[in-house]
């Protein structure tokens, strides 16, 4: 029995002793793996900036000699395909993009340089006093075309515009009489077409032709501004008539009195057939009246 105990005392010496043994190893393989954990982390840093460094030269980032050449090739910019920034895309592509907000503006083919210079500088700087009276002595109004003179302001309205306002129509009238020039020169070129050879010059009338009616458009507009400002100084018992007086040779049409008379007597006829109904009054208010009188 004392034996059998004393046998079973050294074998747990011998596993306490095999235990800390253990925890020794243990603790030991810990501490090498923290100092190999560290130093594989400084070589992979130093072996990742060296690979970077090659791939740089050799121009295959990531891939080492000893891969394979069926291995999948990876997008990069070398191998990417370009678009040309010019490409011309399909009107069912442009469909489906959209408008633009913005209109690309369209050009008339280059006229010579030397046309170009000079009405830059008219536009900037304008013709001198002496140039445009010389054109407007040049190019008469046409024979046929006598509606072209600007038209005068009528008498009667004369004296109810300002000094300004005068002014202002003075100016105008002088803007309409360039406009005027303007469409002669086109009346002539145009004639001179269309007797030479009027079927081989069609795409010289018709461009002459569109600029004519452009410049007419605008000598109506200007008859129209004039005419605005008369109206703004004249009593508003008689703007309707005015506004129905068609221009000719005076601003508000040479029968411009006999339209205010006729306006006058309508006005006064029917001031004279309306009938002007009576203030109500109470019956005793009727009663009281009727007495005193």
């Amino acid at each position: 029995m004392a034996h059998h105990k004393k046998k079973s005392k050294s074998r747990d010496r011998i596993l306490k002793e095999l235990n800390e043994l253990r925890k020794l190893l243990k603790k030991k393989h810990k501490q090498k793996r923290r100092r190999h954990r560290s130093s594989s982390s400084d070589s992979s840093a130093s072996n990742a900036s060296n690979q970077q460094s090659e791939s740089l030269h050799s121009g295959s980032p990531g891939c080492s000699d000893s891969l394979s050449p069926d291995a999948p090739v990876l997008p990069t910019l070398a191998n990417a395909v370009t678009i040309p920034p010019k490409l011309t895309l399909d009107d069912e592509v442009l469909n489906v993009l959209g408008p633009r907000l913005l209109v690309e503006k369209v050009f008339t083919p280059p006229v010579p340089q030397d046309f170009a210079l000079r009405w830059e500088e008219i536009v900037q700087l304008g013709l001198k006093q002496e140039e445009r009276d010389a054109l407007l002595i040049k190019y008469p109004l046409i024979e046929n075309c006598e509606f072209l003179e600007p038209p005068s302001l009528n008498s009667e309205l004369l004296q109810a515009l300002t000094d300004v306002a005068r002014t202002r129509d003075q100016r105008l009238v002088k803007k309409q009489a360039r406009l005027a020039a303007c469409l002669t020169g086109i009346g002539k070129s145009v004639s001179a077409l269309v007797t030479t050879d009027g079927p081989k010059n069609l795409m010289l009338i018709e461009t002459l032709s569109d600029v004519g009616r452009l410049l007419a458009d605008l000598f109506y507009e200007e008859n129209a501004i004039r005419r605005s400002l008369v109206l703004a100084h004249v009593n508003v018992e008689i703007k309707d008539t005015l506004n129905s007086s068609p221009a000719d040779k005076l601003l508000f049409g040479s029968t411009l009195v006999d339209n205010l008379k006729s306006a006058k007597l309508v006005a006064q006829s029917a001031a004279v057939l309306k009938i002007v109904k009576q203030p109500f009054k109470p019956l005793d208010q009727r009663c009281f009246d009727s007495q005193r009188n």
